[in-house]
């Protein structure tokens, strides 16, 4: 299948192949595919169906609602399962789960910042428990964004519990 490199497409051409290779691609290689979020990713969604079409995978996407990742997971009939994904992408804000530790950080102790942590590595245990102990789908966990220019500078990746090696942890 020739294709044109992603980068010299415009969306609404993406979203015109997306249409032209969902009618042409076998339906035997479909897979389901689910998004677990807190943060806006429909419109990255027809690059990666894009993506997928090129390697003749048809895609069947199943996004949770807004902010609903828990929800999903602990619902034994939400639409997650039903939907019998082959892979389940988990993306998750660290501003939203746990505004305090990423945005107010400055302002936290070392024994804050711990508590912070542990709590926030509790989330993901529970999390990934759930899932795993309900599906054998493939988990690709979409990690917090490590702060480019935190504000202790270059300092603070010398400390133990500063904002880049908290977010690491």
């Amino acid at each position: 299948m020739s294709s044109i490199s992603i980068f010299d497409m415009k969306y609404s051409d993406i979203l015109l192949k997306n249409r032209e290779f969902n009618e042409t691609i076998s339906k035997e290689s479909d897979i389901n595919i689910s998004f677990l979020r807190n943060i806006t990713i429909e419109p990255l969604l027809p690059y990666f169906q894009y993506e997928c079409f090129l390697k003749n995978i048809r895609t069947n996407i199943y996004t949770c609602d807004y902010d609903n990742i828990m929800q999903s997971i602990l619902d034994d009939s939400s639409e997650l399962y039903a939907h019998k994904s082959k892979i389940i992408f988990i993306f998750i804000s660290l501003e939203l789960l746990d505004a305090s530790f990423s945005i107010g950080f400055e302002n936290l102790s070392e024994k804050e910042i711990k508590d912070h942590i542990s709590e926030i590595t509790k989330y993901y245990i529970t999390l990934l428990d759930a899932i795993r102990s309900r599906t054998n789908s493939i988990i690709v966990l979409n990690t917090f964004e490590i702060p480019s220019h935190p504000s202790g500078g270059i300092l603070d990746y010398q400390k133990k519990y500063g904002k880049i090696n908290s977010f690491r942890k």
